[in-house]
């Protein structure tokens, strides 16, 4: 395994222990109760490489596009006993992403910077005390060895000098923020102490999958552990990614530099009230974000497995991925404003859904009309048939505004998906539209501000 020298990088964790005497006895190396309850942690992110993007058509090989990225975010942490859950309040979110020369700066509203944090079977959760995040602000929040994963890098025992211990597979996936883990080869030796701190240095390969997307990392840094509470305070660790182009997002090929430093907080924004607003946030079974487009004039609650691919004039593009790769396509279009007679409104639909099909046989399964949980009015069209021999079935929704609101502009969506990924869809397309509010004049400047911050 080549190693990516990350002890080279000059890493202030790194002088702790110069001109320290060593301890020769073994070394505890497990969380105590003993720690400040409140702590400011300071993760800075760098990356470079490049981006692997799909082959277009007239091309039989894949772009490149370089992309670079770098982070600075402060925030204040309660962490509570059991190291899986935490308050946080981020104080500082500083950087840009994206690709060279086109990179853009980070950012998170202030209304959604108080957060409960869970660190959960399905990876971990981020949920502000008001509203929802955004894709973005979550891909900005969500870093590479988050403070709820670094403890679990311990081995819960003493270790003597030189010991090597062996990392399992979930360890590695919540360190490495990914869905799932196939090969994990990766371990921590303790290289050195003193009565105060405990040097400890990791290295490994891990591949599995992120986004639906196949990922091969390499693992190479140091951490650095307070014996008199058995926390990690720092941490310094260089990933290269080589991450496949995956249903939904581009490939990477990169590395990923990333230093976490842990103190006691001063003066710290985290007060009760705070505090007690986020243990209040009710847990939730996946991430829930905020699906919001101001030019379409519609926002719903997804779970994090709708991922966008498009977005142009009166039309968008996404699709639902899962582990195991593509789960279905969908298309959202605005439609202008119309008054929708009950009894002939679906047989129009009916006609225009199956028309526009007609070139691949399609026959009807099932329609219906019902009110959504935000009052609007959808009518609901499912087709089966096939294309180049692969059984489809077509699930079309038009979504209307609420009675008495006809000025609003209508939505018409659509989501491809093959038979055989009719159980992992899960009828989560009828989730999407069931959720869904048409926006009004005074909703939709509020979203075109909040997503212009």
């Amino acid at each position: 395994m080549t190693r990516l020298r990350s002890a080279s990088w000059p890493f202030s964790l790194l002088l702790v222990l110069a001109g320290s005497a060593f301890a020769e006895a073994p070394v505890r190396l497990a969380p105590s109760g003993d720690r400040p309850e409140i702590e400011t942690i300071t993760v800075e992110v760098e990356l470079g490489g490049e981006l692997q993007l799909p082959a277009v058509p007239g091309q039989t090989t894949a772009g490149t596009q370089p992309v670079v990225a770098k982070a600075k975010l402060v925030f204040d942490e309660l962490q509570q006993p059991s190291r899986t859950e935490s308050v946080r309040y981020y104080r500082t979110i500083e950087g840009e992403a994206g690709p060279a020369g086109k990179s853009k700066p980070l950012a998170v509203r202030d209304s959604r910077r108080l957060l409960a944090v869970r660190t959960t079977d399905a990876g971990r959760q981020f949920a502000p005390v008001e509203g929802l995040l955004n894709r973005s602000e979550l891909d900005v929040l969500k870093t590479f060895a988050d403070p709820l994963a670094l403890a679990a890098l311990l081995p819960n025992r003493e270790v003597p000098a030189g010991e090597t211990w062996s990392h399992d597979a979930e360890v590695m996936k919540s360190l490495l923020g990914i869905d799932s883990v196939g090969v994990c080869e990766a371990s921590s030796v303790l290289s050195e102490s003193n009565e105060h701190f405990a040097r400890c240095q990791i290295a490994g390969v891990v591949h599995g999958v992120a986004d639906g997307a196949t990922v091969e990392m390499e693992i190479d840094g140091v951490y650095l552990v307070r014996r008199a509470t058995g926390e990690v305070t720092q941490a310094n660790l260089a990933i290269r990614e080589n991450r496949g182009i995956g249903p939904a997002t581009p490939g990477l090929t990169g590395v990923t530099k990333v230093r976490v430093k842990r103190e006691p907080a001063v003066d710290s924004p985290l007060d009760r009230e705070r505090i007690g607003l986020a243990h209040a946030v009710a847990p939730t079974e996946t991430q829930q974000l905020e699906l919001t487009n101001p030019r379409l004039g519609y926002s719903t609650i997804v779970d994090g497995n709708w991922v966008v691919t498009g977005s142009l004039a009166n039309r968008q593009t996404l699709r639902r991925i899962a582990s195991e790769g593509l789960v279905s396509h969908g298309n959202i279009v605005r439609l202008d404003p119309k008054p929708l007679d009950a009894e002939t409104s679906l047989a129009e639909f009916r006609h225009d859904v199956v028309t526009s099909l007609s070139n691949n046989s399609v026959s009807l399964k099932s329609e219906g009309q019902w009110l959504n949980a935000e009052g609007c009015r959808v009518m609901e069209i499912v087709t089966v048939g096939q294309v180049d021999g692969v059984e489809l079935e077509w699930h079309s929704y038009q979504v209307a505004p609420p009675e008495g609101r006809e000025d609003l502009p209508r939505v018409a969506l659509s989501f491809t998906v093959e038979k055989t990924e009719l159980e992992r869809l899960a009828q989560q397309d009828r989730e999407f539209v069931h959720r869904l509010r048409i926006l009004d004049a005074s909703e939709l400047a509020a979203a075109a501000r909040g997503l212009s911050k």
